[in-house]
């Protein structure tokens, strides 16, 4: 695709700021500040898959979900057409490009499909981008898979450190990654330094949820939450222990969702006995409106879960 002719921004930002006719410093640096911001898409939120890849110094890779796309439609490719007139300016409007969009390496697919390889660009990531981390679902035989992935994140490189500090939000599809026979797993979520929030798929829900979707704290009715009843009695406890010995401390939220194209619409608050949930309302009241309307249509509902 061929690359779009220079704005009058770029024109104005590409004069030497040095120069008595030149564009003040400061104006210079506001610019540049506002295509940065332009580039800033609350709603273009990406999600990454992280991964082990031993030939870098990080140890540690992002993997492009979906990139199979066509090029120009993805998120990475937009953002770095965003971020171009800003970055090719000079070294400091780099570096302040680089300051909002942290430079990651990223595994993307093969032509075929099937494969997937280093890219030699590297993405440009943000702090609102969402994270999956590398699960082998506890599969027999991959145990050594999960043991050098988990290896990395609780003694890594600088550079990988570097890059664990990017990651203020973790995106899990399932609870399964939150059992209790997954704890060794579970315990590299304490060296994300600015982690704020986990998120989950709960699984199914009662049509009748509206009824008891009230304010306060609550117990898991199974009635309700089905799935999250059965995982919260039986499968949470070295979740709650690490919950109360190390990550309520630190203002870390973990929040529910029922459907993948909706917001969080529960909180779970664990502690050694038991884990309660409180309700993010109005949200929560409008998003299982939305949600059982779609499910009324003559098509039916399927929870999008495109970025496995």
């Amino acid at each position: 695709m061929a690359d779009p002719p220079p704005s009058s921004v770029g024109a104005a930002v590409n004069i030497q700021p040095q120069t008595k006719a030149g564009v003040p410093y400061e104006v210079f640096l506001h610019v540049v500040e506002q295509l940065i911001e332009m580039a800033k898409d609350r709603y273009d939120v990406k999600v990454w898959s992280l991964g082990y890849e031993h030939s870098l110094a990080t140890k540690l890779v992002l993997h492009e979900l979906n990139s199979t796309r066509v090029r120009s439609e993805t998120i990475t490719h937009q953002r770095h057409q965003k971020l171009r007139l800003a970055l090719q300016i000079n070294q400091q409007s780099r570096r302040m490009v680089e300051k909002t969009f942290a430079r990651l390496p990223m595994m993307v697919a093969n032509p075929d499909g099937l494969t997937r390889s280093l890219s030699p660009v590297k993405a440009y990531v943000p702090l609102t981008d969402e994270y999956i981390p590398f699960f082998t679902s506890l599969q027999e035989g991959r145990e050594f898979e999960q043991f050098i992935y988990n290896q990395a994140i609780l003694l890594p490189s600088a550079s990988g450190y570097a890059l664990l500090t990017r990651i203020e939000k973790i995106l899990l599809p399932f609870s399964r990654y939150l059992i209790t026979e997954n704890e060794e797993s579970l315990a590299t979520l304490v060296r994300l330094p600015n982690l704020k929030s986990i998120v989950f798929n709960v699984g199914g829900f009662s049509s009748k949820l509206r009824n008891s979707m009230k304010p306060g704290l609550h117990k898991v009715d199974s009635k309700n939450f089905p799935d999250l009843a059965k995982f919260c009695t039986r499968r949470s406890s070295a979740l709650r222990t690490l919950w109360v010995n190390h990550l309520h401390n630190r203002g870390i939220k973990l929040l529910g969702f029922i459907d993948s194209n909706q917001d969080p619409i529960i909180e779970l608050h664990p502690s050694l006995e038991r884990i309660l949930i409180s309700y993010l309302l109005p949200y929560a009241n409008e998003a299982l409106e939305e949600l059982t309307e779609s499910m009324t249509q003559p098509t039916a509902h399927v929870m999008n879960l495109a970025i496995l």
